[in-house]
């Protein structure tokens, strides 16, 4: 008995198919992968077929005579016998995902803290995506977090501030005499995040700060990554009775001082704040019943309730042990050409810092 059955299937080596799959493109959008049909099959179900075959071949009687009686059986091999991929390019799930990843991928914040810059990109958002089969959205919740992460890691206003004095001194400001800096405006922060990743756009800016106070005024002046006075600042000591102005990085004023009167309890208040305002001229009013003024000034620079920086042309001297008796109501007195000086190179919101 002989048998001849086709093999040129069977000699062909066997490739698994693959499913259809969300990749990634070289420029960032996706696409779907068509699905591979493979060689791949059970031997246990060819031999299943085979032997129905066989079976159906030694029943079957053409002409008088059998497969037995001409010992010959002519066998085909099973097309459909092949192990099919089991998700295809039309898979309504991939399809989805690939237009909703295609709806935020190419989102890209890049945020600015003066010189120095932090990315949020899809690397990141990628996990922030929700997919639900009604709709899609951007988890509110990890979006929000990352507002607060940022406020939490770049915000200087109102915190402990560590200030490097002219001197070599280390002064420490509690957080309620820092009044100077950064705040980030969180809720701002988080819906305009969600505005750019929904936009899938990319945007290059600061974090949505609050950049004024209760009284309009400017909070801060200008920053290097976590440095937020970047080199620009007025600096009075009042041990010293000494005051220096910083412009990026360096000294171009300095200059002896008279502040509050310790004797009369008018001590200048200690702290880091942003000027609020200047003018030039101006008259200073004080509204005391016993202790009553109005005193004009040719440069008004205030800073904190009242007190400021200002020529003081009716003082024949400056510095040393005068503010202990004979200070001020509370203001920094200086000498006329250092008060033009400073008002010449001063703008709002940057930092005064006062210690004793």
């Amino acid at each position: 008995f002989r048998s001849a059955v086709t093999v040129s299937a069977l000699s062909v080596p066997r490739t698994a198919s693959v499913d259809a799959q969300l990749v990634e493109n070289e420029d960032g959008t996706y696409s779907v992968t068509d699905e591979v049909y493979g060689t791949e099959f059970a031997d246990e179900d060819l031999q299943a077929d085979l032997l129905v075959q066989i079976s159906e071949a030694l029943a079957d009687v053409s002409g008088g005579q059998s497969a037995f009686n001409t010992g010959s059986i002519s066998l085909t091999f099973p097309e459909g016998i092949y192990i099919k991929p089991s998700v295809y390019n039309n898979d309504p799930v991939l399809t989805r995902e690939r237009d909703v990843y295609n709806s935020y991928c190419k989102a890209k914040i890049t945020y600015q803290y003066g010189s120095e810059t932090e990315v949020l990109d899809w690397s990141v958002i990628k996990d922030w995506v929700v997919i639900n089969p009604d709709e899609a959205h951007i988890d509110r919740d990890l979006a929000w977090a990352y507002a607060q992460d940022i406020a939490m890691r770049y915000n200087t206003r109102y915190y402990e501030r560590t200030f490097h004095t002219t001197t070599g001194r280390t002064v420490v400001f509690p957080s309620g005499q820092n009044e100077y800096g950064y705040t980030v405006n969180v809720d701002g922060e988080f819906g305009k995040l969600l505005d750019n990743i929904s936009a899938n756009e990319e945007v290059t800016r600061e974090p949505v700060y609050y950049t004024r106070n209760d009284y309009d005024n400017p909070v801060f002046y200008k920053r290097n990554g976590r440095d937020d006075l970047a080199g620009n600042y007025v600096e009075v000591s009042i041990s010293d009775q000494h005051l220096w102005m910083y412009k990026n990085g360096s000294v171009i004023v300095e200059s002896d001082v008279v502040t509050g009167c310790v004797a009369k309890g008018h001590e200048t208040a200690c702290g880091v704040f942003p000027l609020a305002y200047k003018k030039s001229p101006d008259v200073l009013v004080g509204s005391n019943a016993n202790d009553g003024y109005r005193t004009p000034v040719d440069y008004w620079m205030p800073f904190y309730e009242g007190q400021g920086l200002h020529d003081a042309n009716w003082r024949g001297s400056f510095g040393g042990s005068i503010y202990q008796n004979s200070g001020s109501h509370g203001c920094v007195n200086l000498p006329p050409w250092a008060a033009k000086a400073i008002y010449e190179n001063i703008e709002a919101g940057m930092a005064i810092i006062i210690y004793k």
